[in-house]
Order: C-alpha cells, then sequence, then structure tokens
C-alpha cells in the first residue's frame, strides 16, 4: 500500500482542500511527528490554533498480528499557505 505524500514525502507535501465557496485551499505539511496510542496528543491535534490547519492521521509503529492494530499514530501538520478561487 502506497502512503499518502504527506506521511511519504513531508517536506514537498502539500494537500489541497476545496471549500463549500468554492475556493480551494492548500495546506504544506510542516511537522511529521509519530504518537504511541497511549499517549494521543488531543492539545495538538484539537487544540486552538491561531492559523488554518490540517491534521492528517495515520496509523504507524509496530504492527501487532495477534490485536492487528499498529500501536503508535503517524500525525502529520499541515498549515495554510494559499488559497485560490475556481
Amino acid at each position: 500500500m502506497a502512503l499518502p505524500v504527506a506521511f511519504a514525502a513531508p517536506a514537498q507535501a502539500e494537500e489541497s482542500v476545496d471549500s463549500s465557496d468554492g475556493s480551494i485551499a492548500i495546506f504544506a505539511v510542516r511537522r511529521l511527528k509519530t504518537f504511541p496510542k497511549d499517549r494521543f496528543p488531543t492539545e495538538l491535534v484539537y487544540g486552538r490554533n491561531n492559523r488554518p490547519t490540517l491534521h492528517l492521521m495515520t496509523c504507524g509503529g509496530r504492527y501487532d498480528e495477534t490485536l492487528h492494530n499498529y500501536d503508535a499514530n503517524v500525525i502529520a501538520v499541515a498549515e495554510l499557505v494559499d488559497s485560490r478561487d475556481t
């Protein structure tokens, strides 16, 4: 399975989000970090922020064959860098 660019090559990653008003918001990945599942960074992901921020999450770390589960979350933090009208 191929990883999304935000996780595979975060230094070059940009994610586009279509807005309800027809504009497109462009976010650039600024940080990529792995957190153990038992230490999920709630404040980082759900806390207040001074600027528009996008958090992308996927499973990571070690895969437990018995539990069929990964032991960590990989979180990419992206910040708004541009917006375009369509």
